[in-house]
């Protein structure tokens, strides 16, 4: 037997798990994507990794605009699916939609809620320094990432890992956790659990300014920080009331030996920056326009080098 869906996603994300839902043989009648945007210098139509899947899969492609409305709800109430599956697809289901599959309509979240609830869970998992993370399944309800939780699967993060690095292996673990989710709603094993509201957190979607490093915090802090809005929107710090993006950084926790946001040497680990506790390395610097430069070369050129203050 096999499960009728309706697959809701956008980015690369959600394309692992509709390959794994369509490889496990289940029927998906829609994929549900964002409409295609322009991207890149040339401004060009692209179309979402989801959009890209469904054609190669010969799967029926929908791209509205706005998903709320009698008219759209109507359009997948006659596809008469058993499941709605959303797996980061950038919008909110309104309950027309919730209401249209026989069985339920689930989501797949990349946290373990009721923790990071929200649009960035991996980000804000590495910006504020958790030791783990991971997946879990989740029966959809009007509010956001709050229904009762169906499966989930724990993961420790990588002490070197960025959101991107995150992000691919949590795909991955999603895209299993999800067609194990499929598999026992089809048997009737599975029993959905309310979430503990008392230990709610959030995590918002990211800012251009949330990729700023404050160098008055623990060398540590920063470090992760950068992690988490690595690639978008990219770790910075502000050199001659500009914003100078940084590249390849490292960490310590010796004590500093200037005050938080000097550079206080140029090593073979790059520009070293004192912080309210530590220090961190940057090993590339890009200024405004220009392309990134060694650690080497900005202190032989338009700098930082040692002497000069970051904030």
């Amino acid at each position: 037997m096999s499960l009728d869906l309706v697959f809701f996603g956008t980015p690369e994300l959600a394309r692992v798990s509709l390959q794994a839902v369509l490889e496990a043989g289940h029927r998906v009648r829609a994929g549900v994507c964002q409409p295609d945007r322009p991207a890149g210098r040339g401004r060009r139509l692209s179309s979402a990794p989801v959009a890209q899947a469904c054609r190669q899969w010969e799967v029926d492609l929908l791209q509205p605009e706005s998903v709320r409305g009698e008219a759209f709800a109507g359009l997948i109430r006659a596809l008469r699916p058993d499941l709605l599956v959303t797996v980061a697809y950038g919008r909110i289901l309104p309950p027309e939609l919730l209401e249209a599959p026989r069985i339920m309509a689930l989501n797949l979240h990349f946290s373990l809620l009721p923790a990071l609830r929200g649009a960035a869970p991996y980000n804000w998992a590495l910006i504020r320094g958790l030791a783990e993370t991971g997946v879990t399944t989740i029966e959809m309800v009007p509010q956001l990432d709050a229904g009762p939780i169906l499966l989930q699967r724990p993961t420790p993060i990588g002490s070197r890992e960025t959101a991107a690095d995150l992000a691919a292996r949590l795909s991955r673990l999603g895209a299993e956790l999800l067609v194990e989710t499929l598999d026992r709603l089809e048997k009737g094993s599975l029993t959905p659990v309310p979430q503990d509201e008392s230990l709610v957190s959030l995590a918002p979607p990211l800012r251009p300014e949330d990729g700023w490093l404050d160098p008055s915090r623990p060398a540590g802090e920063a470090y992760d920080r950068a992690r988490g809005v690595t690639p978008w929107p990219g770790p910075s710090l502000a050199y001659g009331g500009k914003r100078l993006k940084v590249f390849e950084l490292d960490f310590d926790r010796d004590r500093p030996a200037g005050e938080p946001g000097a550079v206080v040497a140029l090593g073979d680990r790059g520009l070293k920056v004192a912080c309210g506790q530590g220090h961190l390395y940057l090993g590339l610097v890009q200024h405004p326009g220009k392309k990134p430069v060694t650690a080497a070369q900005a202190a032989g050129g338009a700098g930082p080098r040692p002497g000069d203050i970051l904030a």
